[in-house]
């Protein structure tokens, strides 16, 4: 082995053996805005969130995302009625879209199995992070669904003493079946409090826009989302179940060589819902599929 591999290896080694399983983690808040930079959208844009895992019309879950030229709002009343609406992209002043479920969890963890006795590890390092340009230290919380690791993430903080919950949030990354890292930055992180006077004007703005409140209202021209929000994922969805379809086989081969095999099958037509007897691989499918619809890709298939 060369001198310059054996470094790497060691490198490596080292960086494992610096992460420490904690209790001790942030949380993050449910309400904030901030300037963002992902990957699947029209460049730099600000964004604001709400989120709400029993959504309702009184307390929706919601996100706008602002850009300039176009802007979009996701809005789920129930996990079962949630729309997603492109706002002044191109010439079209309002229209809308189906948003399958609930809107992506910006949490530490974001998981909770149904199993109460099982806990999800959420490890800790130190790390060094380049955000908008500047690079500075960062606390790293990762962790991952189901035992195989099927879907991965990490959170990227810094401690706040005068912040909502002591805490900002840097950047945000996903990974679903080996593909690459997905990541968001985040600059002028502010975390609202929902008790608070100022949080609930803050919570007040998440409304459907009255452009877009039309009787008639059409659903978006084909091709328009994908042309201002979703390049990104263009080369993972050849299959006809996509990255997530895959990710379930994979995890379900893993179990399978344990000796669980998966008693769930891919079923075609379907919009990314897994049975509730579908374990570890069926929730990861259903999580994976969550995260895909939030940018535009809804999931295809049932795993059932």
């Amino acid at each position: 082995m060369s001198y310059f591999k054996f470094f790497i290896v060691l490198v490596n080694i080292l960086a494992v053996s610096c992460q420490t399983i904690t209790n001790n983690y942030p949380t993050l808040p449910t309400l904030w805005n901030a300037e963002t930079i992902e990957p699947t959208s029209p460049g730099d844009g600000f964004e604001s969130y709400q989120f709400n895992p029993t959504p309702s019309k009184d307390f929706p879950s919601a996100l706008w995302s602002n850009y300039t030229g176009c802007q979009r709002l996701i809005y789920i009343t129930s996990n079962y009625d949630s729309s997603r609406y492109l706002i002044g992209c191109d010439t079209v002043d309002c229209c809308y879209e189906e948003q399958d479920g609930n809107q992506v969890e910006f949490q530490i963890p974001n998981i909770q199995y149904s199993n109460p006795n099982k806990k999800v590890d959420v490890y800790h390092q130190t790390v060094n992070i380049t955000n908008f340009g500047k690079t500075f230290e960062a606390d790293e919380w990762s962790w991952s669904l189901g035992d195989k690791g099927f879907q991965k993430w990490k959170a990227y903080t810094n401690y706040c003493k005068q912040c909502v919950n002591n805490v900002v949030l840097l950047q945000w990354s996903s990974s679903a079946a080996g593909s690459e890292w997905f990541t968001i930055q985040f600059k002028n992180y502010r975390g609202y409090d929902i008790d608070s006077k100022e949080g609930k004007e803050f919570s007040s703005t998440f409304v459907i826009p009255e452009v877009c409140q039309k009787n008639n209202l059409l659903e978006c021209p084909e091709g328009l989302y994908d042309k201002h929000f979703s390049k990104h994922y263009k080369s993972n969805l050849k299959s006809a179940c996509g990255t997530c379809g895959t990710g379930y086989q994979a995890c379900c081969a893993g179990f399978a060589l344990d000796g669980y095999p998966c008693d769930c099958h891919l079923q075609q037509g379907g919009s990314g819902q897994s049975g509730a007897n579908c374990g570890d691989c069926g929730t990861a499918y259903s999580a994976c599929c969550i995260g895909y619809s939030t940018q535009g890709y809804p999931c295809q298939c049932d795993v059932m």
